[in-house]
């Protein structure tokens, strides 16, 4: 595959230094592989370039494609190169932060051998504090902050707040601590932002309802009198239409005005008209505004005093919150993702010579997916960065950036531009051909993308830049399927998503849309057909029409994973073998396809023994003992086996899949069983 001009000049130029924007489709990591192997061309060393990524598997993916290219290459050189690559610095952010902490454990100040916890690790080991905070036994200092905070939120608002200020961990304790020193300092800058929201919010408020007022200020010149309602209001807001909007809010709240006040008799031409739709838009806007023009703070206030109270108690409760959650990973000797980050921004800015040692080492930098990079990790890379041209090459997409992933700030993208172009004097470049869509794919999104995003006035904002389709020689179509609107909200979504199904259904009966494959076009089938929902909430309606239609499917990441029948019975035999007198599990699982009990045999199995698990061994009852014999197997392994090797043995053994095959939707059961397998994997 060969490059288009701008992703040559983004790939094979190492003069300056580089601002991609790629959007979906338009061949960002080709590009990156190309500019990697460049490099290598003009003979940079492997150990010289650091590349970025934002997940393992594209850091996967951006190895196994630079692999593959340097196999292409001969000669001794790249034999050496090749031997280079194995130790090649290809990584996501936070592996790359990890493998820093390790080189430099005692600056660090971290064990060397450290863990790092994952996402759902992390997240349990805050729950767990969350929960010996809450509803355990909190250190006696903290017992009455505890106790205020839960009485002025609740346990589920306390935890949300708890995991929030954790995501902004460094902001938060220097605000409490702000707040611990000096409440008057923080009441004083309280104030500051809350006029400052106030006047944004005014001169919006203005600029938005300036035509109104303009209109009535003119009317209310004209029309002195008090001779029926509409005149009344000209002579209650004609003194404030400049002044403060306080008494216009006011007079909208309370009045008796209505959209149709005014006798036409006393007005001239479309006078009258003209104030009732100067009123209509000057109260919308005001209803639209009133709560951010209304803003004010009274120190003296009751709600102040007790919001004061509640974050001088919030601030106990997360420092004790975070004293529990570091006790913990000091224990386990590990480290979550957010500590990586931190600690190691913290340790290239205390140690010049650190940071140092990392400008020399890197020549070259590159970043794939810049728009999910939050403040920490780009102050990272602005410590390390080294200022000869050509040093830095970041390639995003801000419109993705919707995603929030990991707390990243899309403004940031915008700086890190700005930088580029100023303080490296590079350049930015906007790959402009789509690679993956059809022309009337790209033509829709062109128009639709290029209205919504037309402009850029706000630091998140970017504007659309249009592509320009490769595929020129394949069809491709864009349908809006339009249902008439229903007052029910169930019956319409089930009227939608029988629109959708008898669509799909026609797709493939008809043969109407082709497929394009290794060069050659085939009529569309089920299997070529995707189905993606805004909302998850709306998937059941979607698989009952799709049923109905005789249609085919496969759920890939549905609503409740969890909470579909087939793994919730693998939840309860596990339950189970965790606990063998847990009877509601065992219960669960007997009735489940792995033995199907009755209701009926559960009755006559059941006894005065204080355990279903006893009375289901003392059974005579044939399926009973098979039963019993059965999950004596799996108990005496559960201990002893991987997770998922037990949960694979189980599905073996039983012989469940058989079971499901002769059903209703067996096959996507068993679908969610394997997923279920590959999670415990």
């Amino acid at each position: 595959m060969g490059l288009t001009e701008r992703q040559a000049r983004a790939a094979l130029d190492h003069t300056r230094s580089k601002c991609v924007t790629a959007g979906a489709g338009t061949g960002k990591t080709h590009v990156l592989v190309r500019k990697y192997i460049s490099l290598l061309e003009e003979g940079a060393s492997v150990g010289s370039i650091l590349a970025l990524t934002f997940t393992e598997k594209a850091a996967a993916e951006m190895k196994v494609r630079v692999r593959q290219a340097l196999a292409e290459k001969e000669g001794k050189a790249w034999d050496a190169v090749r031997d280079e690559f194995l130790w090649a610095k290809i990584s996501t952010f936070h592996a790359f932060c990890a493998a820093v902490l390790r080189e430099f454990p005692l600056e660090a100040n971290v064990g060397p051998s450290f863990t790092v916890l994952d996402e759902r690790e992390a997240a349990l080991l805050r729950d767990e504090a969350m929960d010996d905070l809450i509803y355990g036994d909190p250190p006696a200092e903290d017992r009455e902050a505890v106790i205020g905070a839960l009485r002025a939120v609740g346990a589920y608002e306390l935890k949300n707040y708890l995991i929030a200020l954790s995501r902004h961990r460094d902001d938060a304790e220097a605000f409490f601590a702000a707040l611990a020193e000096n409440e008057e300092a923080v009441l004083d800058a309280w104030r500051a932002i809350v006029e400052e929201e106030r006047e944004k919010a005014s001169l919006a408020f203005r600029d938005r309802a300036g035509p109104s007022i303009e209109v009535l200020e003119g009317l209310a010149a004209r029309y002195p009198g008090k001779r029926d309602p509409a005149e009344a209001y000209l002579r209650a807001v004609e003194r404030h239409l400049s002044g403060t909007v306080d008494a216009l809010i006011e007079i909208h709240r309370g009045s008796g005005f209505r959209a149709n006040m005014g006798q036409r008799k006393n007005w001239a031409g479309d006078d009258l008209k003209r104030l009732r739709e100067a009123y209509v838009a000057l109260k919308g806007c005001i209803e639209d505004n009133e709560a951010a023009l209304s803003l004010a703070l009274d120190p003296d206030d009751p709600f102040t005093r007790a919001t004061l109270a509640f974050l001088h108690d919030l601030g106990k409760v997360f420092h004790a919150f975070i004293r529990a959650v570091e006790a913990e990973k000091r224990r386990r000797n590990a480290l979550d993702f957010d500590d990586l980050v931190n600690r190691t921004r913290r340790l290239l800015v205390d140690h010049e010579e650190i940071a140092a040692h990392f400008r020399n080492r890197f020549r070259y930098i590159l970043i794939d997916e810049f728009q999910d990079t939050d403040p920490v990790q780009i102050a990272i890379i602005h410590v390390i960065l080294g200022r000869e041209p050509g040093t830095l090459f970041i390639v995003g997409d801000p419109k993705q950036s919707i995603y929030l992933f990991r707390e990243a700030d899309v403004a940031q993208f915008r700086h890190t531009r700005e930088m580029i172009e100023q303080d490296l004097g590079g350049e930015t470049i906007a790959l402009d051909v789509n690679f993956r869509s059809t022309p009337a794919v790209v033509g829709f999104t062109n128009a639709v993308f290029g209205a919504l995003m037309a402009k850029c006035d706000r630091p998140w904002e970017f504007l659309y830049e249009p592509l320009t389709p490769s595929r020129t020689n394949d069809a491709g179509s864009v349908e809006v399927l339009l249902c008439p609107k229903v007052k029910d909200r169930a019956a319409g979504r089930r009227a939608e998503a029988e629109m959708a199904a008898r669509r799909v259904r026609a797709i493939v009966e008809r043969g109407e849309k082709p497929v394009y494959r290794d060069g050659e076009s085939r009529p569309a089938g089920y299997g070529d057909i995707a189905v993606l929902l805004e909302r998850r909430t709306n998937l059941a309606y979607y698989e009952w029409a799709l049923a109905r239609y005789g249609v085919p499917y496969r759920v890939h990441a549905g609503l409740g994973f969890y909470e579909h029948q087939e793994v919730y019975d693998l939840y309860n035999i596990l339950r189970f073998l965790v606990n063998d007198r847990d009877d509601v599990a065992l219960y669960g699982l007997l009735r489940s396809p792995y033995f199907g009990f009755s209701d009926a045999r559960l009755f006559a199995i059941a006894g005065p023994e204080p355990s279903l698990w006893e009375r289901l061994q003392r059974s005579g009852d044939p399926d009973a003992i098979a039963a019993a014999t059965t999950l004596r197997g799996w108990l005496s392994v559960a201990r002893r086996l991987p997770p998922a090797r037990l949960i694979r043995r189980i599905v073996d053994e039983s012989g469940v899949a058989a079971v499901f095959g002769g059903m209703a939707g067996g096959e996507q059961a068993v679908a969610n069983i394997e997923k279920l397998i590959a999670i415990a994997r």
